[in-house]
């Protein structure tokens, strides 16, 4: 997988950019400046500004190393990020050197991706890939270890960058990446010729690094549960509020503290269907009646059906605990740090101290932001009529307009809009939309199927990065009402 997305000749390029930064570096002295260094280049030399924007961009690589270690810039090369890092501003990489070195010292969602996801994959690349480049840089005349943070930060905190010096690594964090492998060490050409070439040789001993981590290996029993609730009856089916928003916010605060004061908590599965079997009395959902599920009860999968067998509900709380805990950072990060996620306490006023109804007023006014990363297809044509020796784009329908760029499934003008989020949102909850496509075809083997049918005869085989499902509902700072 790294060999056709050319990893190695990408880390090596990075190498190059840092080993050109560091020897410009070496020869700038009080009487120096790289305008000079250029004039006693040959004739054949680059433009000045292509030369200065190598050393920079060298010296955003180089930071990049000397806060996550050597092989950070193997994780950048792997998700294919190294252009993105060289069209950072230059303080950036530096600002992300910082935070590596002193997770501490970040925001706690920040400090737990750092510590939970980077520093584990680095110190694992380290262990597999134990490298070493010797007389690769000429700070240091002997050969680095690049396993070991101590050495590489030797070799880079003394390099001057007309900046303040990084901190040191904060040791409780990065622990398992202070000293060095004392294994073989391998060269960088043969790293290189590895991950370059798909054809070449591959070494034995590489592991998948990416791949099948998160595999399901055992799956949890299923709980199933049969209720009496008829989802087709009129009482069922209606509205319990006029629409109102107002009229909801307040129903709503009502029936939340009917569930506080007054829900059944239940105790066990068998708790659960003793409950259930009694709870809709002619199919029927009997108005302000509660019953509280902890997840602590549930052996790890749950699904409850309705009277006709159609699924209710389906519930699961098996996520690997690594996958939980970074869930919420994951998803803050994929808005690269634009402030979009608010603490909502609109359900929590005080009606001594202000008229509520006024305050939902104008809680109920505000605007909020959902986005539809959708396939679309509401205006599919059958067909079934047409001649068979003319183009579809040559046919006009007889009756209205025809748009046909609208007659095969698309994509949401939105998914065009937000293309970055998007794409930032597929990367980094990729191991959550695998974990749960796995969980959906075990557990709901017809529904997976019936849904991935719909994926797999998408156009230009652009499939769903969210299959089984074709759409990715985006809502923040959203409370939900009753509706």
């Amino acid at each position: 997988g790294w060999g056709g997305k050319g990893v190695g000749w990408s880390l090596i390029s990075m190498v190059n950019y840092i080993q050109l930064a560091m020897k410009c570096q070496s020869m700038i002295d009080s009487s120096t400046n790289y305008s000079d260094l250029y004039n006693t280049l040959p004739v054949d030399r680059p433009t000045l500004r292509t030369f200065l924007f190598w050393i920079a961009t060298g010296f955003k690589f180089m930071h990049l190393a000397a806060g996550g270690s050597f092989y950070l810039l193997i994780l950048v090369a792997a998700k294919d990020l190294r252009w993105t890092v060289t069209r950072m501003q230059a303080n950036v990489p530096w600002e992300i050197a910082k935070m590596l070195r002193r997770p501490n010292s970040c925001e706690s969602d920040l400090q737990l991706l750092i510590e939970r996801r980077i520093i584990p994959m680095i110190s694992r690349l380290r262990k597999v890939l134990p490298l070493s480049i010797a007389g690769a840089f000429v700070a240091l005349d002997r050969e680095v270890d690049w396993t070991c943070i101590r050495d590489t930060d030797c070799l880079f905190d003394g390099v001057n960058t007309n900046n303040y010096q990084l901190p040191s690594h904060r040791k409780s964090a990065w622990r398992s990446c202070l000293d060095p492998c004392w294994d073989d060490t391998l060269s960088l050409g043969c790293i290189t010729r590895s991950f370059g070439d798909v054809g070449a040789a591959r070494l034995p001993h590489l592991p998948k690094f990416f791949d099948d981590s998160t595999s399901i290996k055992t799956f949890p029993r299923l709980i199933s549960i049969e209720t009496a609730f008829n989802r087709n009856a009129p009482e069922n089916r209606r509205n319990p509020v006029n629409g109102d928003k107002v009229q909801n916010l307040l129903w709503t605060i009502k029936q939340r503290k009917i569930v506080e004061e007054s829900a059944v908590t239940i105790t066990d599965t068998e708790d659960l269907k003793a409950k259930l079997s009694t709870f809709y009395p002619s199919g029927i959902k009997q108005l302000d009646a509660y019953i509280r599920i902890p997840m602590s009860i549930l052996p790890g999968a749950l699904e409850i059906c309705n009277l006709d067998g159609s699924l209710m509900a389906f519930i699961c709380n098996f996520m690997p605990p690594s996958m939980r805990d970074t869930l919420f950072p994951l998803l803050k990060s994929a808005f690269d740090c634009l402030e979009v996620f608010m603490n909502r306490t609109v359900l929590s006023i005080s009606q001594e101290t202000q008229d509520p109804e006024a305050v939902l007023q104008s809680k109920a006014n505000e605007p909020f932001r959902c986005i539809h990363f959708s396939h679309w297809n509401r205006y599919g044509l059958s067909g079934n009529t047409a001649p068979a020796d003319a183009h579809p784009h040559d046919l006009v329908a007889t009756s209205g307009r025809t748009n046909l760029t609208q007659t095969l499934p698309y994509m949401s003008c939105e998914t065009f809009e937000y293309e970055q989020l998007y794409l930032n949102i597929q990367n980094n909850l990729r191991e959550v939309f695998e974990w749960i496509e796995q969980t959906v075809a075990h557990y709901l083997p017809d529904d997976y199927t019936a849904l991935a049918e719909l994926v797999n005869i998408l156009p230009n085989a652009g499939g769903s990065p969210i299959k089984p499902f074709l759409s990715l509902v985006v809502n923040i700072n959203v409370c939900t009402i009753g509706h």
